[in-house]
């Protein structure tokens, strides 16, 4: 499989794309600060994929995911975690 590394322009345009949100992930970070930032943060990024690509060493909190139920009668939301296997 071949890497096709990721350039700082691919990143801002990606970051441009966010929805503008006040709402954040796990790392209490929201789409609009994001956004704001991005002509900061691209380089910066684009360097930490491709050494995690090349690599094959990723973050911890990469191998995590948020799941929500969602159900149709409304009222119940149920939020599980999953943990890598």
């Amino acid at each position: 499989m071949k890497i096709i590394p990721v350039t700082e322009v691919d990143v801002i345009n990606i970051i441009q794309s966010f929805k503008l949100k006040n709402s954040s992930g796990y790392d209490d970070i929201s789409s609009s600060i994001i956004r704001y930032c991005a002509y900061d943060i691209g380089k910066p990024l684009s360097n930490l994929y491709n050494s995690s690509l090349q690599s094959d060493i990723y973050p911890e909190k990469f191998n995590y995911s948020e799941g929500r139920h969602i159900y149709k009668t409304g009222g119940k939301i149920k939020m599980e975690i999953c943990r890598p296997v």
